[in-house]
């Protein structure tokens, strides 16, 4: 992991904020992942057709969604291959090479897989009319299914790292019950800040007074 520095002349960061560096850059990470999990999905559903100009922009997102927790995120940092199993790196440096070279930018030489050349652009002309084509390297169904255990396997290891890490910062009694957004103040000592709860965080709680009650009542079923 390598996170922003600061200058040397400035005033000095939080001794904590590196922890939330660490921890807002393995959520971002999960996340994406996560993302591309469901982008891989819906390739393999009935939503959009292989080659297609849906199956196209998904399958762009999919590599450009994969690598922005390892590229630069300002005033934070990135993710490295150190924050990897090294079993998926193999696999990691594939996807963020395809990023760089294909999906979220373009070389002006091209891209060569075996004979031909792709992220080239083409003059189509036909009956003398010239049309202008971008020709592009677009993974089959075969190759999503890959990817698809790849992230499955990261969003896993993103969340234990997490996990170590928040209970590095609890204490008893805190946090109570709510929610927080992760302070991002390099300078202040407040690791989380207390804000209105949204739909989502009402949600998560009915569901645990659910579950708890079930659990009193010897393993009644859950109301949905």
């Amino acid at each position: 992991m390598e996170f922003t520095k600061f200058k040397s002349s400035g005033p000095t960061p939080s001794s904590t904020f590196d922890l939330r560096r660490e921890l807002w850059l393995l959520t971002y990470a999960s996340n994406s992942c996560r993302l591309v999990r469901h982008l891989c999905d819906v390739t393999q559903s009935d939503l959009c057709c292989e080659g297609d100009s849906t199956y196209t922009g998904i399958i762009n997102a999919i590599y450009a969604v994969y690598g922005r927790p390892f590229h630069w995120c300002r005033g934070i940092g990135r993710l490295t291959i150190d924050d990897l199993p090294s079993e998926s790196i193999t696999m990691h440096n594939e996807m963020l090479h395809l990023r760089d070279k294909l999906y979220a930018h373009k070389d002006i030489e091209g891209y060569q897989v075996e004979s031909e050349q792709f992220n080239t652009v083409r003059a189509v002309v036909v009956n003398g009319a010239i049309t202008m084509v971008s020709n592009e390297l677009i993974p089959r169904g075969a190759k999503i299914r890959t990817i698809i255990p790849h992230v499955e396997k990261l969003v896993e290891h993103f969340e234990e790292k997490s996990k170590e890490l928040i209970k590095r910062i609890r204490r008893p009694g805190w946090p109570t019950d709510g929610e927080y957004i992760l302070n991002m103040d390099a300078f202040s000592e407040e690791i989380l800040q207390p804000v209105y709860e949204s739909i989502a965080t009402n949600s998560v709680k009915r569901m645990a007074e659910q579950i708890a009650s079930a659990d009193s009542q010897g393993g009644a079923d859950v109301p949905s």
